[in-house]
């Protein structure tokens, strides 16, 4: 299933985040891949993500130089990654993807997911926020089959 929607702010953007992790509530973890220009909106996207699982939105700030951050929920850890950075899988593998991706009750989410897709599993959210304009963006949101459950 795909959906888009024009967003015509960062509070859009970020209420699009809210209603996205709503969609996904019946899920004890998820990972959502983010894929966008500089600049899109990937990380307000984020912050919206981590107010629907009643986190603090004002503590995620972007993990471009130090490749993760984890943030403490309501509903569990989220691991906030920006592969912007990252050269090789080798460089995956060095702070533990492949643990993070066998955790139970987290929520795994990735900017720049794209660089590396073919290290993410098929039940992978998929995010791509393009710019429109100067102020609008276009949202698309792909869920992995059939359903989002």
């Amino acid at each position: 299933m795909r959906t888009m929607e024009k967003s015509a702010s960062p509070e859009q953007t970020y209420n699009l985040a809210k209603e996205l992790v709503k969609m996904l509530q019946e899920r004890r973890s998820f990972i959502i891949g983010i894929e966008g220009d500089l600049g899109a909106g990937k990380t307000v996207f984020v912050r919206g993500i981590v107010e629907a699982l009643g986190g603090d939105p004002n503590e995620v700030t972007s993990p471009t130089f130090v490749i993760m951050q984890t943030y403490n929920t309501e509903k569990g850890i989220v691991y906030h990654f920006d592969w912007y950075r990252l050269n090789s899988p080798e460089e995956l593998r060095d702070f533990g993807w492949m643990d993070l991706l066998c955790q139970r009750e987290s929520f795994l989410v990735i900017e720049w997911a794209d660089r590396f897709k073919e290290y993410l599993p098929e039940d992978t959210v998929w995010v791509n926020i393009k710019h429109q304009s100067f102020e609008e963006r276009i949202v698309e949101i792909s869920f992995p089959g059939s359903s989002i459950g």
